[in-house]
């Protein structure tokens, strides 16, 4: 240490160490407390310390220095022998012995109280007295020692820092692409305490300084599910805003600490004192010890305080810095030090002369104001020439005078005639180079490979976004939640029967597509069964069933089709040649949504569970498995008719469209839709088996009307007569419970 300030924190420990020096080289503290407890049998900290006293002395060092031949040694010599003069002229009896004078005032019978009065040595010495009987007379001692060259017997506790938290990145979006809010907990190595984080007058469970990230992201959860914890490097940990509050700049987070020891017991000791820089004058340091003596609550002793004492020694250093040598900063204009990772570049610094240039002259006035903006009243030269290629330069003082109005402005004053427009060229120059940091843009072409390396993450950024939703749920401007119920449902084709175990051997006739390139009308009456045959209707056609297959109706600008066995009514797939059978197509569900349940900021999602089987069946068989969106339209004519519904136009493109293959083993298939009315338009995405991924067409509006359905049923073609049960169940992504389309 340096013979300035010392500060010196002395640390409780509740496994009864005693007192620790937090600084490096002063573990013996630690080991004098310690063994001051040992010797008590009680631990230090058993009761808080009261305070304690400190100093550096030179351990017990006298005034004298017999060794020394100095003035100060000869005066100190002169000074103790004249008080032991002094001593004998009051009947005392001196003896020098080990530094100390014993006296003995006459025969000793009575004890004499000895003080110090006045003292001359060099350094200042204070008097240590003591007093015994020897023989059956009081013997006296006075031993002079050099005083404390600091002392201090106050002392206070300091807390540590606290927890604090910082904002890394505000988190925010456009209409395109949003980030997250980022916020850090930086932890002093040193707090002890607990602490917890408060939000909106919520607060988490308690922490201490031990727990990792996975205990900060669990108490943070006490505000919602919208949190991810890392930790980048030692005392640090990472707070990213996501689900809930991503995309969204956030208030910072609050650290209270409502639980926190005592602070730690600190002294400071003055070094600056004469004692000390006497000592220091003739050499560069100093070996003293520093002497601590505590005074600590126990109600255990008497007088309810006990006093432990530890010294260690320490090395005081001469001072080389002092004030006087402070010197400017050099500061590399060109290369300057960093101060940040952002990569500078020369080309983001300007240097060269400050001037500004003009012409002058309108063919009327001799005298011009110019304002050259140069900021500065150093100018160095104004140069008037004519403005010409072979133009003579102007005499300042002769042809012309300039006169200066502050920093940015001065005037020319021509002695002779006015010049024509333009005729003279006047530049003004300041004194010396300037250079300087210049806030500035580039281009895109300017940066080399930039232009490539964005349009390289574009297409990248394109091909990601087919595969992400598009919807951010908990993103809403309105509150409440609005849930329709979707019942659970089970059906067995063709029959009432439910129980699958108790189904007969033989079932229904399972119909098969049919691939036709060409169709016919359809006569009438109905034709017999012809294989692989389509006939397209001109009106409603009832079309006898078969098979346990019941009739039904084929509209008009329909088709019927055959597999030989039966006729069908049947639907064609968009503009392919494929028909498939009607009785097996199956609306699972439908419901309509209108823009008050679906406003800007709220967010639909459907999310369900269908389990498909075949029983006693001698074939596979596919379903299509669609979600569709469609738009109600009403009547316009005749005349201005009020509100009413004419149809619902189904959207050609479907939000889900998937293959699912039949067989005997019944297999779950969970599928959704989330459809979000944002401030930019309406989007939707998909669910298929747990993974969401961007939808095909959206609803133009919020008035619309979804369904589910298993459409284009068709059997395996080697199997010309298939027949089996088939049976499906509806529910919730588990396909046992009620489903639930909620908007919020």
């Amino acid at each position: 240490m340096t013979a300035e300030e010392v500060k010196i924190v002395l640390k409780s420990e509740s496994a009864g160490d005693g007192f620790k020096r937090t600084e490096e080289g002063y573990d013996k503290v630690a080991a004098a407390g310690k063994r001051a407890s040992e010797a008590t049998g009680k631990p230090s900290t058993a009761q808080p310390p009261r305070g304690l006293a400190t100093s550096p002395k030179g351990w017990d060092a006298k005034p004298d220095a017999p060794e020394k031949k100095t003035a100060v040694a000869q005066r100190n010599r002169a000074a103790i022998a004249d008080a032991e003069q002094d001593l004998a002229q009051a009947r005392a009896t001196v003896e020098a012995t080990d530094g100390s004078l014993l006296i003995q005032f006459g025969s000793g019978a009575g004890d004499v109280t000895l003080e110090l009065v006045e003292s001359e040595l060099e350094p200042p010495c204070i008097a240590l007295t003591n007093a015994w009987m020897v023989a059956g007379a009081w013997m006296q001692e006075l031993r002079l020692t050099q005083t404390p060259v600091a002392f201090t017997d106050g002392s206070e506790r300091r807390l540590p820092s606290p927890p604090t938290i910082s904002r890394i990145q505000a988190g925010g979006g456009d209409a395109t692409y949003s980030w997250n809010e980022i916020q850090q907990l930086s932890m002093p190595p040193e707090f002890q305490g607990s602490y917890q984080f408060v939000r909106d007058s919520v607060r988490t469970a308690l922490l201490s300084r031990a727990d990792g990230t996975d205990a900060i992201q669990s108490a943070l959860e006490k505000f919602g599910n919208g949190f991810t914890v890392t930790n980048p490097r030692a005392n640090v940990a990472r707070i990213e805003f996501v689900g809930n509050f991503a995309g969204v700049g956030q208030p910072l987070l609050v650290v209270a600490v409502p639980d926190a020891p005592e602070g730690d017991l600190t002294f400071t000791l003055s070094l600056d004192k004469a004692p000390l820089a006497a000592m220091l004058r003739t050499q560069s340091s100093v070996d003293l010890p520093l002497e601590v003596e505590l005074g600590i609550n126990d109600d255990a002793v008497a007088g309810g305080v006990r006093v432990e004492k530890f010294r260690f020694d320490v090395t005081i250093q001469r001072g080389v810095l002092y004030a006087a040598l402070a010197s400017a900063q050099g500061i590399n204009w060109l290369r300057p030090v960093p101060k940040d990772y952002i990569p500078f570049v020369l080309d983001q610094v300007i240097t060269g002369q400050q001037f500004y240039a003009c012409p002058l002259g309108n063919g009327d006035a001799v005298q011009f104001v110019v304002d050259h903006n140069l900021a500065t009243d150093n100018i160095a030269g104004v140069l008037l020439r004519e403005n010409a290629s072979d133009g003579r330069e102007l005499v300042n003082g002769t042809d012309y005078h300039v006169t200066y109005q502050g920093a940015n402005s001065l005037t020319v004053t021509l002695t002779g005639t006015a010049p024509a427009s333009g005729a003279l060229a006047l530049v003004i120059t300041a004194a010396g180079p300037k250079a300087a940091f210049q806030a500035h843009t580039h281009t895109m072409d300017q940066i080399i490979g930039l232009n490539t390396r964005f349009e390289s993450l574009e297409q990248r950024v394109t091909t990601l976004e087919t595969y992400i939703p598009s919807t951010k749920p908990g993103l809403t401007t309105s509150t409440g939640t609005m849930a329709i119920t979707i019942p659970h449902r089970a059906e067995v084709l063709f029959t009432s029967a439910t129980d699958l175990t108790k189904l007969p051997v033989r079932g229904p006739i399972l119909l098969p597509a049919v691939h036709e390139a060409a169709t016919t009308a359809l006569p009438s009456p109905l034709p017999a069964p012809v294989a692989d045959t389509v006939w397209s209707t001109a009106s409603r056609v009832l079309v006898p069933g078969t098979g346990r297959i019941l009739s039904s109706h084929a509209p008009a600008r329909g088709f019927v089709a055959s597999d030989g066995r039966m006729l069908y009514p049947a639907v064609r797939a968009g503009s392919t040649s494929s028909y498939y059978p009607t009785p097996f197509e199956r609306t699972l569900c439908e419901f309509a949504i209108n823009e008050k349940m679906l406003r800007v900021g709220r967010t639909l999602d459907l999310q369900l569970g269908v389990k498909l089987q075949l029983v006693n069946a001698d074939t596979e068989a596919q379903w299509v498995l669609v979600i569709e969106q469609g738009a109600p339209v009403a009547q316009t004519t005749p005349g201005t008719p009020g509100v009413n519904l004419e149809d619902i136009v189904w959207a050609a493109t479907p939000i889900l469209s998937q293959r699912l293959l039949v067989t005997g083993l019944a297999t779950l298939h969970s599928f959704g839709c989330r459809v979000a009315n944002k401030s930019s338009g309406i989007t939707v995405d998909r669910m298929l088996y747990g993974t969401w991924e961007a939808a095909g067409t959206a609803p133009d509006a919020a008035n619309f009307a979804l369904r589910a359905r298993l459409i284009e049923f068709d059997t395996k073609n080697n199997v010309p007569d298939a027949s089996g049960w088939l049976s499906y169940k509806l529910g919730d992504v588990t396909g046992e419970a009620d489903a639930t389309a909620t908007i919020s």
